[in-house]
């Protein structure tokens, strides 16, 4: 009975610290609100559970191992995810890639936390200025679902010059090694691209805090 009273005592002090953000968030707005109050609110979590972390890296190596229910880490998992594509497309707008390092520096920090294969191109103008980048493909990357018809249909939209292929190896394994697969998939697009005079410059895989250029090793 007093186990049952006292639980009941600690549940009434999170609902009131989690009210009190409430509260303040209808009088001052979202800016009033400290970074850890912010996640509380947007993930329905209690305060209480992110008392232990101080800053948002904390919170991105550490979420996972919160007393959460599934939804609240998607959530939490989903306000970074949205946070890396905005300042991507924001650092994307004035970007000139002039070597696989510029393809890293924008895209690296967002794919090396990526939990599945993703397969992407980065359209570039005459001046290798980004002019957009386009996801082809998420899943297990095979030719039958990174086809060139739909990256070369993107590439045609868009009227780019050139294009970089770009996707990631989850496991992080290093040093990163190029499969059959990608060799392969790297062929068909330089074959079908040259078709309509739109240059495949690179495919560049993305791993952990790594990179592997197809073209550096001679494989385009």
């Amino acid at each position: 009975m007093y186990e049952q009273l006292s639980l009941i005592g600690k549940e009434r002090k999170k609902d009131k610290k989690n009210l009190e953000i409430r509260e303040r968030l209808k009088k001052y707005g979202i800016a009033s609100l400290l970074d850890k109050e912010a996640v509380a609110f947007l993930c329905d979590i209690s305060l209480e559970k992110l008392d232990q972390l101080e800053t948002f890296e904390d919170l991105r190596n550490r979420y996972q191992l919160l007393p959460l229910t599934k939804i609240q880490k998607q959530k939490i998992e989903a306000i970074f995810n949205i946070s890396v594509r905005i300042a991507t497309e924001k650092a994307s707008k004035d970007a000139f890639i002039k070597c696989p390092n510029d393809i890293y520096d924008l895209l690296g920090e967002e794919m090396r936390h990526l939990k599945r294969e993703e397969f992407r191109i980065v359209l570039l103008n005459t001046k290798n200025k980004v002019l957009c980048i386009k996801t082809i493909s998420i899943g297990s990357l095979n030719a039958s679902i990174v086809h060139p018809r739909e990256v070369l249909k993107e590439a045609i939209l868009n009227s780019c010059a050139s294009f970089i292929a770009v996707h990631n190896h989850p496991s992080a394994a290093i040093p990163i090694v190029a499969s059959a697969e990608d060799i392969e998939i790297t062929k068909r697009l330089k074959q079908a691209s040259e078709i309509i005079g739109i240059q495949l410059l690179d495919h560049v895989i993305l791993s952990g805090n790594s990179f592997l250029s197809l073209r550096q090793h001679g494989l385009i």
